[in-house]
Parts: C-alpha cells; sequence; structure tokens
C-alpha cells in the first residue's frame, strides 16, 4: 500500500489536470433566485450582446444567474467578458457537452426558467448547424421531462427558415417555445426597407437598450447628428395594465394615461 498509493495518487492528478477547471465546475443553485441556460457556438459577440441586454438596467433584472455551457473551454476574449464587474457574480461558464445527463446536471438545466440556444451565424453550413442546435434541443427537453415530467421552454436561434417547421414537425415544440429564423427576419426587414427606407434602424434602436448616452450640444452645423442620437433614446417597453379599466378607449387615450404617469 504506500508503494502504490503514491503512484496512484500522482496518476490521478495527471489526468485531472488534462481537464480545464470549467469542465469540473458545478453551478449551485440558490433556491431564492431563477436561472437561465446558454447553449450554442455563436461568438463571444453574441453573448456579449445577450448579456447586455439581459442585465440592462431599464429591463430590472438584477438576481437572473445565466449558465453558459459550451464543448470547448472558454477562450481569451470569453474570460474577458466572464470577468466584467456586471457579469463576475451573475454568470457561470461550464465546459461539459449537451448531450451528456451529467453535464446538464452541473448546470441544474431541470430547475432553470428557460434555456437559450444562439446559433452561429459565421458557420459555413447553416444546415448542419441548425440540425445539430434541434438536437441538443432535444436532449435539454428529454432530460427535463425525464427528472421533473415538465416541458421546459426553449428559445431557439436558427439560421434557415425552412428548419423551423422541421424543429416543429419533429420535436413537436411547445407553444411555449420561442424559434426565431435569422435568414427569415433579415429578408424580411430588406423587403420592408424597400418600402420604407431607415426601417432597420428605427426597429433596432426601438428592441436595443444598451445605448450611447446622448448630451445635447446643438451644434447647428451637424443638427442630424443631434437628431440622430436623440431618437435613438427611444425605445419599445412592455407595461402591465388591467384590461378591463381600459376598455372601449382609444389607442391615444390609453398613451396618454400612462404619459400622465410617468411625469
Amino acid at each position: 500500500m504506500l508503494a502504490l498509493i503514491p503512484t496512484q495518487w500522482q496518476e490521478l492528478i495527471r489526468v485531472t489536470s488534462l481537464q480545464s477547471k470549467y469542465a469540473r465546475l458545478k453551478f449551485k443553485k440558490n433556491s431564492d433566485v431563477d436561472h437561465i441556460l446558454m447553449l450554442g457556438n455563436t461568438q463571444v459577440e453574441g453573448f456579449k450582446t445577450f448579456l447586455g441586454e439581459l442585465y440592462h438596467i431599464d429591463h430590472g433584472v438584477t438576481d437572473m444567474q445565466t449558465v453558459i455551457m459550451r464543448s470547448t473551454p472558454p477562450t481569451e476574449e470569453m474570460i474577458i467578458l466572464l470577468r466584467q464587474s456586471n457579469f463576475q457574480t451573475k454568470v457561470t461558464f461550464l465546459e461539459g457537452n449537451v448531450v451528456n445527463s451529467k453535464d446538464l446536471k452541473r448546470c441544474s438545466v431541470e430547475s432553470s426558467k428557460c434555456v437559450i440556444i444562439l446559433a452561429n451565424k459565421q458557420s459555413r453550413n447553416p444546415n448542419v448547424e441548425d440540425y445539430k442546435n434541434i438536437l441538443h434541443t432535444f436532449s435539454v427537453k428529454q432530460y427535463v421531462k425525464t427528472m421533473t415530467g415538465r416541458e421546459i421552454r426553449v428559445c431557439l436561434q436558427l439560421l434557415k427558415p425552412e428548419n423551423k417547421d422541421l424543429y416543429f414537425s419533429s420535436l413537436n415544440g411547445s407553444q411555449h417555445d420561442q424559434v426565431i429564423c435569422v435568414d427569415e427576419i433579415k429578408l424580411y426587414l430588406l423587403a420592408k426597407t424597400c418600402l420604407c427606407p431607415g426601417i432597420n434602424t428605427i426597429i433596432s434602436f426601438l428592441i436595443t437598450s444598451n445605448k450611447p448616452m446622448y448630451e445635447n450640444k446643438s451644434n447647428k452645423e451637424n443638427d442630424w447628428i443631434d437628431d440622430y442620437m436623440y431618437g435613438m433614446q427611444n425605445e419599445i417597453y412592455r407595461v402591465p395594465f388591467e384590461a378591463k379599466v381600459f376598455i372601449g378607449l382609444s389607442f391615444n387615450l390609453v398613451n396618454f394615461f400612462f404619459f400622465l404617469m410617468n411625469i
């Protein structure tokens, strides 16, 4: 035993060192705080944009935890993103395989609020990328169904419009699932731009919270810049209200009512 145990212990340390620390980490869920799971092979910029919108002060999301799981260790760019002060205590990165039940257990997917799967928009084979993400969706749904008996909500990003029908027909997608097709949105906005030039810019500003601050410099030579920056500050927000209170009122009156509330 004195000869064998040190040898086996050194071998165990050697094997363990071959794995990154992200492959050994486990997400510890707080029972009082919800969390979401993010999957997909999108670029770091995609995660950065999503997290920036999710934790923006305008949305009031402060306690939500996010778990990112990918099959490879984080790149230097991803590590820099995880170390940002506004994400450091809210985002956890795990290295694991979506089709492995042990890795799904490590990220507590069975108790997550929803699963976000972002596609790699730079993929050379969009169909293969979509098929892989659909299979990952099936793996997550099957695992959660087996563990808890409930249908977990999935927000899936696809590249090709025809694969949206494939998802709902093959996986019997739940009505709560949200499937967004990148090419479909791009082509739709491009067609609208032919009828209304500049609508892409308007829509982009209305759905984006993370924007540069605006200061009116009253520069007469560049009045259009002030108008552009002023328009950028506008955004669409979801406002809950009692429907029975506003029955029979026009949209203008309802809008005026909320305007008075915010003064």
